[in-house]
């Protein structure tokens, strides 16, 4: 993985639907890589932090809201923005370690426009990877 944290990784232990999500998160612009477990997920997100992650529902051996706290623990500001995908309740005391919540089933139109919220939510001026210069970045009210 790169420094350059141009690409979107979704994590999901079916290969059937890190497939499918990835094929709905392609008008994104961006690479988008797969991880099918948390370890590795982890491996590439230290590695070179992306610009999104995506968490479809829980891992075997961490569940994606973990993963998110312990991404959220080792990078502070550096953490990527993580849009959760699930189908079922999360408590809203594990809402604090991700940046959105799409539930299943979703549409594939949902999915892109929160995904699209985020990347803007992190400064990136667009999806093709350019910056804003720094002068023209919203940090506060205006």
């Amino acid at each position: 993985m790169s420094d350059d944290p141009s690409y979107v990784l979704v994590v999901d232990s079916d290969e059937g639907s890190l497939g499918s999500v990835a094929a709905v998160l392609a008008p994104l612009g961006r690479p988008v890589r797969g991880a099918r477990d948390a370890a590795s997920a982890l491996a590439a997100i230290l590695a070179g932090p992306p610009l999104l992650v995506v968490l479809a529902g829980d891992r075997p051996s961490l569940s994606a809201i973990d993963l998110a706290r312990v991404v959220r623990e080792r990078l502070g500001h550096r953490a990527p923005r993580i849009l959760l995908v699930s189908g079922s309740a999360v408590r809203r005391v594990d809402l604090r370690h991700v940046d959105d919540v799409v539930r299943r089933p979703y549409r594939a139109e949902e999915l892109v426009a929160r995904a699209k919220r985020l990347v803007r939510a992190s400064g990136v001026w667009s999806l093709r990877g350019k910056e804003a210069p720094r002068a023209l970045r919203r940090i506060g009210p205006a």
